[in-house]
């Protein structure tokens, strides 16, 4: 990791920070968001509601991140673990602690090993996530990940998921806040 900044506040130095980095973990886990459930289980896991037991347990995380003026870009997030993998890319931008991030699950297995549901099996729709990093947005990416869907399949999609839910913060957990 390599970060760089100056300023004569902690926001001066937020916004003027920069540089590169790359973190890997292996086996580990988020706490309080379960990705595995907004895969599998579209329409529960959209519902919103707190869920203190929550988890995504995996093998390993990778990614690298530019940081310039204070805004953080990946493109190359990768999570794994079975039955699935996620890849996401997205901006944080940390002087308004924003963020705007895309999360695309992948099938490693058969559906029937991640419980899909006949209506959607096959359909990996991704996870938008968004706002402010006290309190993100998750959200399905209809419109992006489902565009070619026949017309009945969409439908089903859009009638079994909500197009916005704001659950409470697993980013928190996760950083500490």
């Amino acid at each position: 990791m390599e970060l760089r900044t100056a300023g004569g506040s902690e926001a001066a130095m937020v916004g003027r920070l920069g540089g590169q980095g790359r973190i890997t973990v292996v086996n580990g886990a988020i706490r309080g968001l379960d990705l595995f459930a907004m895969a599998r289980n579209v329409a529960a896991a959209f519902s919103g509601g707190e869920n203190n037991t929550a988890r995504t347990s995996f093998t390993r995380l990778a990614g690298s991140f530019r940081v310039t003026n204070g805004v953080l870009v990946n493109n190359d997030l990768v999570m794994t673990s079975s039955p699935m993998s996620f890849e996401g890319n997205g901006t944080i931008n940390l002087p308004p602690r924003t963020l705007h991030y895309r999360i695309d699950p992948k099938l490693l297995g058969t559906a029937q090993a991640c419980n899909r549901s006949d209506a959607l099996l096959g359909v990996n729709i991704p996870i938008i996530v968004s706002g402010s990093l006290d309190d993100p947005t998750f959200a399905p990416g209809l419109e992006i990940g489902v565009p070619s869907l026949p017309g009945k399949a969409l439908e089903t999609i859009e009638r079994v998921i909500p197009r916005e839910v704001n659950p409470v913060d697993p980013l928190r957990r996760l950083f500490g806040r």
